[in-house]
Protein backbone atom coordinates (compact mmCIF):
# COMPACT_ATOMS: atom_id res chain seq x y z
CA UNK A 1 0.00 0.00 0.00
CA UNK A 2 1.21 3.33 -0.78
CA UNK A 3 2.39 5.93 1.96
CA UNK A 4 -1.03 8.22 0.55
CA UNK A 5 -3.23 4.75 1.26
CA UNK A 6 -1.90 3.92 4.28
CA UNK A 7 -2.59 7.53 5.78
CA UNK A 8 -6.04 7.33 3.92
CA UNK A 9 -6.95 4.33 5.82
CA UNK A 10 -5.18 5.47 8.81
CA UNK A 11 -8.10 8.71 8.53
CA UNK A 12 -11.03 6.65 8.05
CA UNK A 13 -10.34 3.71 10.92
CA UNK A 14 -9.92 6.84 13.33
CA UNK A 15 -13.27 8.69 11.77
CA UNK A 16 -14.69 5.36 11.93
CA UNK A 17 -13.55 5.08 15.88
CA UNK A 18 -14.83 8.77 16.84
CA UNK A 19 -18.20 7.99 15.26
CA UNK A 20 -18.37 4.66 17.33
CA UNK A 21 -17.31 6.50 20.43
CA UNK A 22 -14.02 4.25 20.58
CA UNK A 23 -11.75 6.82 20.56
CA UNK A 24 -11.61 7.86 24.50
CA UNK A 25 -7.72 8.51 24.66
CA UNK A 26 -6.70 10.03 27.82
CA UNK A 27 -4.70 12.55 25.97
CA UNK A 28 -7.44 13.88 23.57
CA UNK A 29 -7.31 17.26 23.49
CA UNK A 30 -11.15 17.55 22.66
CA UNK A 31 -12.77 18.08 26.21
CA UNK A 32 -16.53 18.73 25.26
CA UNK A 33 -18.66 16.92 28.37
CA UNK A 34 -21.07 16.03 25.17
CA UNK A 35 -20.66 14.89 21.27
CA UNK A 36 -20.55 17.98 18.78
CA UNK A 37 -22.85 17.29 15.37
CA UNK A 38 -21.73 18.86 12.95
CA UNK A 39 -24.71 21.39 11.66
CA UNK A 40 -25.12 21.49 7.56
CA UNK A 41 -28.16 23.90 8.05
CA UNK A 42 -25.87 26.68 8.43
CA UNK A 43 -28.74 28.88 10.20
CA UNK A 44 -27.29 32.47 10.60
CA UNK A 45 -27.88 33.99 13.26
CA UNK A 46 -27.07 37.53 15.51
CA UNK A 47 -24.44 37.94 18.18
CA UNK A 48 -23.76 40.65 20.23
CA UNK A 49 -20.30 40.27 22.09
CA UNK A 50 -18.40 41.96 25.08
CA UNK A 51 -15.15 41.73 27.14
CA UNK A 52 -17.25 44.23 29.75
CA UNK A 53 -14.31 46.46 29.70
CA UNK A 54 -13.28 48.18 25.99
CA UNK A 55 -14.74 46.04 23.43
CA UNK A 56 -18.41 45.32 22.28
CA UNK A 57 -19.92 44.87 19.26
CA UNK A 58 -22.42 43.21 17.00
CA UNK A 59 -21.57 40.29 14.46
CA UNK A 60 -23.30 37.78 12.57
CA UNK A 61 -22.85 34.14 12.54
CA UNK A 62 -22.97 30.93 10.36
CA UNK A 63 -23.76 27.52 11.97
CA UNK A 64 -21.32 24.61 11.97
CA UNK A 65 -21.70 22.17 15.00
CA UNK A 66 -23.66 22.51 17.99
CA UNK A 67 -24.04 19.94 20.72
CA UNK A 68 -26.16 20.23 24.12
CA UNK A 69 -23.84 22.30 25.95
CA UNK A 70 -22.10 24.27 23.22
CA UNK A 71 -22.02 25.76 19.46
CA UNK A 72 -19.66 26.23 16.75
CA UNK A 73 -20.03 29.40 14.10
CA UNK A 74 -17.71 31.34 11.62
CA UNK A 75 -17.75 34.66 11.81
CA UNK A 76 -16.25 37.77 10.35
CA UNK A 77 -15.58 39.09 13.38
CA UNK A 78 -12.46 38.00 16.43
CA UNK A 79 -14.84 37.19 19.30
CA UNK A 80 -11.79 36.53 22.21
CA UNK A 81 -12.26 33.43 24.86
CA UNK A 82 -14.04 35.03 27.94
CA UNK A 83 -16.26 37.23 26.27
CA UNK A 84 -20.21 36.86 26.68
CA UNK A 85 -22.66 36.99 23.93
CA UNK A 86 -25.96 36.88 22.94
CA UNK A 87 -27.01 35.14 20.27
CA UNK A 88 -30.57 35.16 18.56
CA UNK A 89 -31.68 34.50 15.05
CA UNK A 90 -31.51 37.32 12.41
CA UNK A 91 -35.51 37.71 12.34
CA UNK A 92 -35.82 36.89 16.42
CA UNK A 93 -37.86 33.73 16.02
CA UNK A 94 -36.02 32.16 19.39
CA UNK A 95 -35.41 32.98 22.91
CA UNK A 96 -31.78 35.16 23.11
CA UNK A 97 -28.97 33.19 24.07
CA UNK A 98 -26.39 33.56 26.38
CA UNK A 99 -23.04 31.84 25.79
CA UNK A 100 -19.75 32.62 26.70
CA UNK A 101 -16.72 32.66 23.96
CA UNK A 102 -13.78 29.68 24.52
CA UNK A 103 -11.83 29.34 21.77
CA UNK A 104 -11.24 30.93 18.15
CA UNK A 105 -9.24 30.48 15.61
CA UNK A 106 -8.78 32.04 12.00
CA UNK A 107 -9.92 30.31 9.07
CA UNK A 108 -9.43 32.32 6.03
CA UNK A 109 -10.54 35.22 6.38
CA UNK A 110 -13.11 34.05 8.90
CA UNK A 111 -12.93 33.34 12.58
CA UNK A 112 -14.15 29.48 13.68
CA UNK A 113 -15.39 30.48 17.44
CA UNK A 114 -16.56 28.08 20.14
CA UNK A 115 -19.47 28.96 22.84
CA UNK A 116 -20.27 27.67 25.73
CA UNK A 117 -23.88 27.86 26.28
CA UNK A 118 -25.62 29.22 29.47
CA UNK A 119 -28.81 27.31 30.88
CA UNK A 120 -30.14 30.47 31.53
CA UNK A 121 -31.97 32.59 28.83
CA UNK A 122 -31.74 36.41 28.49
CA UNK A 123 -34.34 38.60 28.19
CA UNK A 124 -36.14 39.41 25.08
Amino acid sequence: MSPQGSQAASIARRAQQTEAGADRDAFKLDRRVEPRALDDSRAELTATYTNHDDRAGITHLTVVDRSARGLGALTSTRIEPGMTVTINTKNHELSWLKATAVRCTRQGERYHVGFRLSTLRTAA
